[in-house]
């Protein structure tokens, strides 16, 4: 491998992925895989990290009154609105870290309409990665009902997916293993 001249910077690898790449990570949760992949990589310049809830911080002020709220906060804004800092207690720090690595973080990203979206509709990934996809909680993971959100879902991912790549660019998915997702019914669609 050549040494980097001036101005240059060394291409870091990670696995399956480099700072070389120009990677979208979707339905990251609390964004903690792609501040992983911006440390390792030294910058987040390449990174566009997407997750599907929107971002909320609780003000300051109303700190007081959170546990006197809590019922309400829980049983209505967390399911309508999917607030990050409220189900993911380290998102907050991990998006704020990650802009300061360089890399884009957007909020409000479904991964079934994707290739419409402003932010993303006229840019070309090298990758396109949706670790361990999930349709949400409304029943038992064994219930066809979720079995056939989950594929639809993965379907709608790819379906998407497939537009915001570049020319040799890859669709990356990892998933759980383990009774039912490695189940034929959920894996023989794809």
């Amino acid at each position: 491998m050549e040494k980097p001249t001036a101005g240059e910077e060394r291409v870091k690898r990670v696995k399956h992925y480099s700072s070389a790449q120009s990677i979208l990570l979707v339905g990251d949760g609390d964004f903690s895989f792609s501040l992983a992949l911006a440390t390792a990589f030294g910058s987040g310049a390449n990174l566009v990290a997407t997750s599907l809830d929107t971002y909320c911080c609780l003000p300051s002020f109303l700190w007081p009154f959170f546990f006197f709220f809590a019922f309400w906060v829980v049983t209505h804004f967390y399911r309508i609105h999917g607030a990050l800092t409220i189900k993911y207690r380290n998102a907050g720090s991990n998006i704020m870290e990650l802009k300061r690595f360089g890399a884009r973080v957007l909020h409000g990203v479904d991964v079934e309409t994707m290739k419409l979206h402003n932010d993303l509709k006229n840019r070309r990934f090298d990758r396109v990665v949706f670790n361990f996809p999930h349709a949400g909680f409304r029943g038992g993971e064994c219930e066809v009902h979720m079995i056939n959100s989950h594929k639809e879902l993965v379907s709608g991912f790819f379906s998407n997916a497939r537009h915001l790549l570049g020319r040799y660019g890859e669709i990356h998915v990892s998933h759980e293993t383990g009774h039912p997702y490695d189940a034929g019914p959920v894996l023989s669609t794809f």
